[in-house]
């Protein structure tokens, strides 16, 4: 989404593990988990959830996303090459910002 705004380098990093904002640890330790390896997890162990209708909702530029990177799949372009990618830009960020200092 945000190449789509035409995001630079910090845009480009993707969601962090973990961030410090106005001294609060926000911490996402899930990022890595596929979305399938959760909800088997979860009907293994029998623990119910609930499903946010909006994830369906084509208004949604997050869920036109999703379709299309369903379709960019069939040319090689999948959610690893995009993870990579944004690994990419985090290590292109440490650098820059080190040479600006």
């Amino acid at each position: 989404m945000r190449f789509a705004r035409g995001s630079g380098v910090d845009g480009l990093t993707g969601m962090q593990k973990s961030k410090n904002i106005y001294g609060i640890n926000w911490v996402r330790p899930l990022l890595s988990i596929q979305r399938s390896e959760l909800r088997t997890y979860l009907q293994d162990d029998k623990i119910t959830w609930v499903e946010d209708r909006t994830n369906q909702d084509k208004r949604f530029l997050r869920v036109q996303v999703r379709d299309v990177i369903t379709e960019l799949k069939q040319i090689g372009i999948n959610t690893n090459l995009l993870i990579n990618t944004s690994s990419r830009m985090i290590n292109a960020k440490k650098v820059l910002n080190d040479v600006a200092k």
